[in-house]
Formats: structure tokens, C-alpha cells, sequence
């Protein structure tokens, strides 16, 4: 499946009355002529009750915008030296 970025979908979204299912939520986005790629990962979604946008977000396949990359883990760093020394138990 193709992503779809935040913004888009926030856009094709706006003014959406919330809780709202999955056919109201198609339902303004192509009101707001969204783009085929939202359409699309609005035709995805499961067909259940959405409580707000961030939860439509977090249910299909977005774009990460730009902006640093994600950290990686250092590969140097020994397991475990991350917890909390034994003394401040």
C-alpha cells in the first residue's frame, strides 16, 4: 500500500464530527476532493467508529514528513545500560 502524508489527510479531514465511521470519513474527504492516495487509504481502514483525527492517522500507512531520521540504537551500547543502577533501586 502506498502512504499517504499527514498533512493530506488532515486536510481531506478537516471539519469531520467525531466519532465518525469509516463511510463519513470517505465521505468528506471526497467532499474536499482529496487525492486518490487518501481515498485510498481511507478505503483501507477498517469499518469501525474512529473517536478523533489521530486515531485515523495512527490506523493507516503515513509518511513520515521531513525532519530528522528516527534515532538509531548505538551499536556500541552493552545491553541492560539503560536500567536503573542497582544503588538507586
Amino acid at each position: 500500500m502506498a502512504s499517504v502524508r499527514v498533512r493530506d489527510l488532515r486536510q481531506a479531514l478537516e471539519a469531520v464530527d467525531y466519532p465518525a465511521g469509516k463511510d463519513q470519513l470517505l465521505a468528506r474527504a471526497e467532499h474536499h476532493c482529496a487525492g486518490e492516495d487518501v481515498l485510498r487509504a481511507l478505503r483501507s481502514l477498517p469499518p469501525v467508529r474512529y473517536r478523533d483525527l489521530e486515531e485515523v492517522v495512527r490506523s493507516v500507512d503515513v509518511e513520515l514528513g521531513p525532519g530528522p531520521p528516527p534515532q538509531q540504537a548505538d551499536p556500541g551500547r552493552k545491553p541492560g545500560a539503560d536500567r536503573v543502577a542497582e544503588r538507586l533501586r
